[in-house]
């Protein structure tokens, strides 16, 4: 090595063979000697790797398969604080903002539609160099420049110009062996109060898993009845942004909407899995949040299916501003996501739908897990949101398609399953090959049977007011009420038969109303045109009013 530079070691995870040549022509960046330490195929390889030789590197594909990139990066956080993420994106707005805000400090694009070239070496050589600046600068002192010995269980690694090559030159990849993780003491008895157990229904979940068996409905016992109305978001890819929008059309309902002249009771439950990001969206003063993961292991009895009602009131917050609405946060480190069960989602359900009005609930990618399709189940309507690009147009034509190909008679549970779903096109826009008209085309050849308007609503695409939502941690309806993404949220939730208390539009104060005309409602007076009224407006308008501060940013992150 040349006097003066500097050595870093990196770990590639794209399930691309031909990515992962093209990321090794790169060999120097500036002062730094790249060194490859190995390639991972899926997310759960790469951790196992990242345990085992703590790579100052972590070059991360954003749709990495298996474990996807947002665990990947969480679990990095915990198991080598000491490595740098670079997630490699398409040109995608929503994807970029996704891992801006789980911690992601690097972003280089990644060219998909040249899978033998994706990467620009130039590209690359300058983001490992502002990497390499970075990790000297923040981990001088910490940092490995040496191979470590590998572990017991833990072959050697092979030279980085051949290790990872078992799909075209036949080398052999090491297999590693999970590593076990620290038994952490069991946490002490709580003193239940005596609850009600919830009764057993029957969930008619359609289990994916036996896809063999053509979709064959649980035999558990009959329809859940709730007072509450449940509807539950889905996506089939990260970065469409389902979360924004169930955030927003959660806090439309609780501040916007009437039933019987009161404002409704509005629960969000968080189940996605893999991407908790609510408390990012919605501020709370709790400086500690407790989880669906911290519930279900401090408050749930199983032999008397039901939860403790202090530790489940205890686990409910409120957004800041936000009186009729309450959220349960989904686990907040990817390791607790397997103790969530079906029958955890539907006692929850069962136990908050005599409480609330609207119990919205927020679902991950992975249709695979069993408490995705429980919340689908359970839910009035499944807004399946899509995003104007091909890979979400995609994958939600081939899941209708699917299902319809599962569903053997009307009553079968993909049949009972496709009927509740509609289709909502989020970040919309009106040019370029994947419109919004296009898309809506593509998803109308696929609608279910029996539903007359399958697409009933477009978000349009609104980055200003998005992102400055979020770092007021506010909903874009509240914070931002006359932009475009919060009145095409006020439209789809007038289209959900969540109706707007007034029918005037109010821009003081928190608790803005949005002026949504529908069929209860008159269409206010139009102004006057022509020479008298621009001069009657000219003599009776008013001074314009000072703009509303922004509010500061405030730390989000405040769970445990």
């Amino acid at each position: 090595m040349a006097p003066g530079l500097v050595p870093l070691r990196i770990l590639v995870a794209d399930n691309s063979y031909p990515a992962y040549e093209s990321v090794t022509q790169v060999r120097q960046a500036g002062r730094f000697v790249l060194e490859y330490v190995g390639h991972a195929v899926t997310g759960a390889f790469a951790l196992d790797i990242l345990r085992a030789y703590r790579p100052d590197i972590l070059l991360l594909d954003h749709s990495i398969p298996v474990l996807d990139a947002i665990s990947v990066v969480r679990e990095t956080a915990v198991s080598s604080p000491g490595t740098v993420v670079i997630a490699a994106i398409p040109n995608n707005e929503g994807i970029a903002m996704q891992m801006r805000t789980n911690g992601v400090p690097f972003l280089v694009l990644k060219n998909y539609a040249n899978p033998v070239q994706p990467f620009n070496y130039d590209d690359l050589a300058a983001v490992f160099s502002q990497a390499g600046e970075y990790i000297e600068q923040y981990f001088r002192g910490t940092r490995q420049n040496f191979a470590p010995a590998a572990p017991a269980a833990i072959s050697a690694p092979a030279p980085a110009t051949t290790w990872g090559a078992f799909e075209n030159q036949g080398a052999v990849q090491p297999v590693l062996r999970p590593v076990e993780p620290a038994v952490q003491p069991a946490p002490a008895p709580l003193a239940l109060a005596p609850i009600t157990p919830a009764p057993v229904v029957e969930s008619r979940v359609l289990d994916v898993r036996n896809i063999v068996n053509g979709g064959v409905p649980v035999s558990t016992g009959g329809d859940l009845q709730t007072r509450a109305r449940v509807i539950t978001t889905y996506s089939v890819k990260g970065g469409c942004g389902k979360t924004t929008l169930t955030t927003n059309l959660a806090s439309y309902a609780a501040e916007n909407a009437s039933i019987n002249g009161r404002k409704p009771k509005v629960l969000f439950i968080e189940a996605d899995m893999y991407y908790c990001a609510v408390d990012t969206f919605l501020y709370s003063r709790k400086k500690e949040l407790r989880t669906l993961a911290d519930l279900i292991k401090l408050g749930y009895s199983p032999e008397r299916r039901a939860y403790d009602q202090s530790v489940l009131e205890n686990t409910m917050w409120q957004p800041e501003g936000i009186d009729n609405l309450w959220i349960i946060s989904g686990p907040a480190l990817p390791s607790e996501t397997d103790i969530v069960t079906d029958d955890h989602i539907i006692v929850l359900v069962e136990t908050m739908a005599p409480r609330f009005d609207y119990i919205f609930i927020d679902t991950s990618c992975d249709l695979a897990r069993g408490p995705i399709l429980t919340s689908m189940e359970l839910a009035d309507e499944v807004l399946l949101v899509v995003q104007c690009n091909v890979v979400a147009t995609r994958n939600t034509k081939s899941l209708l398609l699917m299902l319809k190909g599962m569903a053997r008679d009307a009553t079968s549970a993909p049949a009972l399953l496709l009927r509740k779903f509609r289709a909502v096109i989020n970040m919309a826009r009106e040019t370029g090959e994947f419109n919004s008209p296009y898309v809506r085309q593509v998803l109308d050849s696929a609608k279910p049977e029996g539903v007359a308007e399958f697409v009933i609503g477009e978000i349009p695409f609104d980055r200003k007011a998005a992102e400055e939502a979020l770092d007021q941690g506010q909903p874009a309806i509240l914070s931002h009420p006359d932009s475009r993404l919060a009145q095409g949220v006020a439209a789809l939730a007038n289209k959900l038969g969540i109706r707007n208390v007034n029918s005037t539009k109010s821009t003081s104060g928190r608790n803005n109303q949005l002026a949504v005309i529908n069929e209860d409602m008159e269409e206010p007076p139009k102004k006057k045109k022509g020479l008298f009224g621009f001069l009657g407006g000219l003599f009776t308008r008013k001074g314009k009013s000072a703009p509303t501060p922004k509010k500061p940013i405030k730390n989000k992150l405040n769970r445990r």
